[in-house]
């Protein structure tokens, strides 16, 4: 029979919560209780521990906040206010650096240093950690916006950093048939993005277009969703991965009460060019001004539409609209009717499609004709 022992890296929290019961407690009954909720708190902790344990990966966990104890389902991060606990588990690999742009970056001491950076940071989804210490005896810690689902793309060999990455069901690669594994921490859960041809939860399931009325009736076209920012995630690199090279796409923005987006023939890609067309046009189906519904033609084709890496759908030169990364997270996106030809009835062309001239989206999506 296996013994079951407590071990410090377990427990940590438990002598943290032991201290803290020795300073707190007033009387021998709250001091039993305060103890015993640290206890059960360690076991299941060190239970959780071994059941994510992979092959390959080592599995760190990060604890701040001692004011209330609680007992956490097996989530890869757990962020509440500052009177809860919060949790994050990190999965190392070493000797890789996800290549992307950074919160910030700063000297720190040691990896739960670097950790506990990231869990205070809302904005911070992984982190980059240098391997070795510094003569000084710190480390370069690099907190990032973003993680390496997202980014796959990004990621590559390091000799002189490591990587961390949120505890996520991607780890275990549910997604079937070269689909895309979008993480969702706070419900630990995920999102496969299904490559054309394939549907279901792990994309395992090959659609059969010609058993729908449209094929029998002799129309094979369908609008199909290559990307929703809400469900898929807000980081433009899916957006590219799922929707770059397909003709005739309609994008859809949500702002408030606000609906808008535009319709291009050619596809988008990640060349950092314009895109000439005629065709393109940006429509509104509900405005700032309450006018009708209105279609904006393209006055210099040459400009229709910016296709970019790092960018979202971008239509018009500097530009009409713009969709940035992570935009649900920050203001940078923008309408601005210039390129595209306003309703003479026009008041206000910065601020008619989306309210205001910059703007964070509820939500955006992308179809395309299939």
């Amino acid at each position: 029979m296996e013994r079951v022992g407590l071990r410090l890296r377990y427990c940590l929290p438990l002598l943290v919560c032991f201290f803290r019961c020795l300073h707190t407690s007033q009387g021998t009954v709250n001091y039993f209780l305060h103890f015993m909720f640290c206890f059960i708190f360690c076991l299941i902790w060190r239970g959780n521990s071994d059941q994510q344990s992979h092959a390959n990966d080592k599995i760190i966990s990060v604890v701040i906040g001692y004011n209330k104890v609680r007992i956490f389902s097996n989530k890869g991060l757990y962020r509440e206010s500052s009177d809860e606990m919060w949790m994050m588990n990190i999965v190392e690999e070493t000797f890789s650096y996800l290549n992307i742009s950074k919160i910030n970056s700063a000297e720190v001491q040691n990896n739960g240093e670097c950790a506990f950076a990231c869990l205070n940071e809302p904005m911070c989804f992984s982190y980059n950690l240098e391997a070795s210490a510094s003569k000084t005896g710190t480390r370069v810690c690099e907190l990032l916006p973003s993680d390496k689902y997202n980014n796959s793309d990004k990621v590559i060999i390091s000799q002189k950093f490591h990587h961390y990455s949120i505890q996520t069901p991607c780890s275990r690669g549910p997604c079937q048939n070269y689909g895309i594994c979008v993480p969702q921490y706070e419900k630990n859960s995920y999102v496969c993005v299904c490559k054309i041809g394939f549907e279901g939860k792990d994309c395992e399931r090959v659609i059969k277009h010609c058993e729908k009325d449209s094929c029998l009736n002799g129309n094979s076209s369908q609008w199909l969703l290559c990307h929703r920012a809400s469900t898929h995630g807000w980081a433009v690199s899916t957006f590219h991965t799922s929707c770059d090279h397909r003709p005739n796409t309609v994008t859809i923005i949500k702002n408030g009460q606000y609906v808008f987006g535009g319709y291009t023939d050619i596809a988008w890609d990640s060349s950092g060019s314009y895109g000439n067309t005629s065709n393109a046009f940006i429509f509104s189906l509900r405005n700032e001004e309450e006018l009708h519904p209105f279609k904006s033609i393209i006055k210099a084709p040459q400009y229709a539409i910016y296709k970019h890496l790092v960018y979202g759908p971008t239509f018009g030169n500097a530009w009409d609209i713009y969709i940035s990364d992570n935009a649900n997270s920050n203001s940078y996106s923008f309408a601005y009717l210039r390129t595209y030809e306003a309703p003479k009835e026009t008041q206000d062309p910065t601020t008619i499609l989306s309210g205001a001239s910059h703007f964070s989206p509820d939500d955006w999506e992308v179809f395309y004709l299939g």
